[in-house]
């Protein structure tokens, strides 16, 4: 019974002291003047953001799971042309810990699409096979590996010799 009070008051001091630390983490995020491509989870921190055409920057909510977190906001400019990424940073300076969430911004407009010619299609699908190319290319191959084969075989069957004649 004595072992089982130390045991009990040693379990006792070693749990009070442990503090629930909060995370840096946001809760929830909610675009105002676009699309997330993915439903927001606080744990995934890579996005893509649909933006509307005439907006030029992301309007936004978001809850934090600790409200003493401080938020960074990076890059919140769209630009045509360009590789559009916003940044929030969630820093949570009592605990000494961070989230980064990384958001790329598009717009409908920028897909960009290449135009190919038809008589570049037509000379694509018009190209002349080489005649007996494979076999060529075969026979060339095995000849090689053959030679290979035999000089292998010489030169092991002449240090052979040389091992078994008596200096």
């Amino acid at each position: 019974m004595k072992h089982l009070k130390k045991i009990a008051l040693f379990l006792l001091l070693l749990i009070l002291p442990l503090k629930v630390s909060a995370s840096s983490y946001i809760q929830d995020f909610q675009v105002k003047n676009g699309t997330l491509t993915i439903p927001f989870n606080e744990k995934n921190n890579l996005y893509t953001i649909k933006l509307e055409e005439n907006a030029q920057e992301v309007l936004f909510e978001y809850r934090l799971e600790n409200e003493q977190s401080k938020v960074e906001i990076i890059g919140n400019n769209y630009k045509n042309q360009e590789e559009n990424v916003m940044i929030l940073k969630v820093i949570d300076e009592e605990n000494n810990d961070s989230q980064s969430y990384t958001f790329y911004l598009e717009k409908e407009e920028d897909k960009s699409v290449i135009a190919i010619p038809n008589d570049t299609l037509n000379n694509i699908e018009n190209t002349k096979e080489i005649p007996y190319l494979k076999e060529i290319v075969i026979g060339i191959c095995l000849a090689l590996i053959v030679t290979l084969f035999k000089i292998l075989i010489i030169n092991f069957f002449k240090k052979s010799k040389k091992l078994k004649s008596p200096a």
